[in-house]
């Protein structure tokens, strides 16, 4: 039962983080510095993902990969689509790639701290 509840907390908590990745780039003034919300962003999903990983340690990756996954997702699709109207704004990569290495490497330290 604990990892279906994790797992179920992980999509829960994946598509909330990329709702409101979109809802603060939304609501953000024109000219903003993203930088620091977008750090924060990437620490609040690897440390979610550590504390999803101690309910179920032995599934840290996956739980790690379904957290991480539609963020990461929306954070290349967003680079892709703004890239064609000729603008590179890096820091849908930055977020998205970083959201998933933070989730990886903080499932990684709470199972192994185990």
């Amino acid at each position: 039962m604990r990892p279906f509840a994790a797992y179920a907390a992980a999509v829960a908590t994946g598509l909330g983080v990329a709702v409101f990745v979109l809802w603060i780039a939304r609501s953000t003034a024109v000219g903003a510095d993203p930088v620091i919300v977008s750090i924060a962003v990437v620490a609040v999903v690897g440390i979610l993902a550590a504390v999803l990983t101690r309910l179920a340690p032995a599934h840290w990756i996956a739980l790690a990969l379904v957290i991480s996954a539609p963020l990461a997702l929306l954070g290349i699709l967003m680079f892709a689509a703004l890239a064609n109207i000729g603008e590179f704004f890096w820091i849908w990569l930055g977020v998205g790639l970083g959201g998933a290495g933070a989730a990886l490497l903080g499932g990684y330290l709470a199972a192994r701290a185990r």
